[in-house]
């Protein structure tokens, strides 16, 4: 990667140049902040792709803000940093242009996930405009878990809560486990009628089918899900999941598929119309070891399937979890998203049925769940950390120091 950082003091620059250290060898850091910055601009110097500069040498951040990014106006990525810990800031700094934010001190695996998000973030818009989704067509995005209990269902009702409420966009969320409807109950509401004659028969899905089956927690955000009795065997018929999926598109922004792994045999037409398709796990080996066989079933049932990966209840250090940088690189790919363990915060809103940005707006959970509906604009497939090896190879490639299993 094309990296320079400009940062003011001796701690976030030891952070700063371990992540360059290990993972960005012709990146560069510099000493000082946003006056350095902006002195070492001039016509005859090319600026870098993506650039990092410390706002904290200066008495106003807002100013020193404005000022770098219409220097760095050329540069792909601006990224600021900052003492300034609040959101209505962060805000602000999104909106005139920065890619994102982050607050010191930082860590380096927080820097260095935020770069990446960052980087991929900011090729998406740019790449939305070429997209090959249909101009009017909804964006389809399968999330499956790699394990139980990795929170898919929590991630998407939250997601699908700041696209529709936060971010103004139509957005409706598909259940295709029948028997739970564990989105439904995550969100406060009822499940529909008649979503379960529609995977069965694609006579069933008209109108009068829409009006039934969607149930609309507000204006912008429904949801298609289903309680069906544990006994009952639910089928799912392709030429109705065809059917579904193109009358839902008809009139929405961003289609959410809570899909259960059985999908893979049982309804391929989602995968195969996905955008993309989101893995969500935790860092455990089992998260490691499921994670890397559906990748593999992925990539030989559905070649053409654009793969993301979204860790979820990171703990930090000396949690046991397996090391975030040797989970990416076992896998070939990194992670797009990078969601915190908040439990006391996500569990509250499971219980009360809320949204996690409703029952603590500026958790860090929240937080990183809105970059992640902002990476559903359109992602551009993250640079591959290495080329994917056998499962035993990949599961053996941990080092000591990585596999902190407890």
């Amino acid at each position: 990667m094309e990296f320079v950082a400009y940062i003011t003091d001796e701690e976030a620059g030891a952070v700063v140049q371990s992540v360059i250290d290990d993972h960005w060898p012709t990146g560069i850091l510099l000493p000082g902040g946003s006056e350095a910055a902006l002195a070492s601009v001039s016509g005859k110097v090319r600026l870098p792709r993506t650039v990092v500069i410390d706002l904290s040498d200066s008495t106003d951040e807002t100013a020193a803000a404005k000022a770098v990014l219409n220097a760095f106006a050329e540069s792909s990525v601006v990224i600021l940093a900052g003492r300034q810990d609040n959101v209505s800031f962060y805000r602000q700094m999104l909106a005139i242009g920065a890619a994102d934010y982050i607050v010191k001190p930082f860590t380096a695996d927080e820097f260095y996930t935020m770069v990446v998000n960052a980087s991929a973030q900011t090729r998406a818009k740019h790449d939305v405009k070429t997209a090959a989704a249909k101009p009017d067509q909804a964006r389809l995005i399968v999330v499956m878990g790699a394990h139980g209990g990795a929170g898919t269902s929590t991630i998407i009702a939250n997601t699908g809560w700041i696209l529709a409420e936060e971010r103004q966009h139509k957005t409706t969320l598909i259940d295709l486990d029948v028997h739970f409807g564990t989105l439904a109950l995550a969100l406060d509401v009822e499940p529909g009628v008649g979503f379960r004659d529609a995977l069965e028969s694609p006579s069933r899905i008209d109108s009068d089918f829409m009006e039934s089956a969607l149930v609309r927690k507000t204006s912008r955000l429904s949801v298609l899900s289903a309680e069906e009795n544990l006994d009952d065997y639910v089928t799912f018929n392709g030429a109705a999941i065809e059917l579904l999926i193109e009358s839902v598109r008809e009139s929405r922004d961003f289609i959410l598929v809570d899909a259960p792994r059985s999908v893979l045999r049982r309804c391929e037409q989602v995968i195969n119309h996905a955008d993309f398709v989101i893995l969500v796990s935790e860092l455990t080996v089992t998260g490691l070891r499921n994670t890397i066989k559906v990748q593999t079933e992925l990539q030989r049932h559905f070649p053409a399937t654009q793969l993301r990966l979204v860790v979820n209840k990171q703990r930090g250090k000396d949690s046991g979890e397996v090391d975030l940088h040797a989970f990416e690189k076992q896998l070939g790919i990194s992670a797009i998203a990078v969601i915190p363990d908040e439990p006391d915060v996500v569990l509250k809103a499971i219980n009360e049925g809320l949204p996690i940005s409703s029952v603590k707006k500026n958790s860090k959970s929240a937080q990183a769940l809105r970059r992640l509906c902002d990476a559903f604009s359109g992602i551009e497939s993250p640079e591959d950390v290495q080329k994917p090896v056998g499962l035993l190879g990949k599961l053996g490639q941990l080092s000591p120091k990585s596999k902190r299993i407890g």
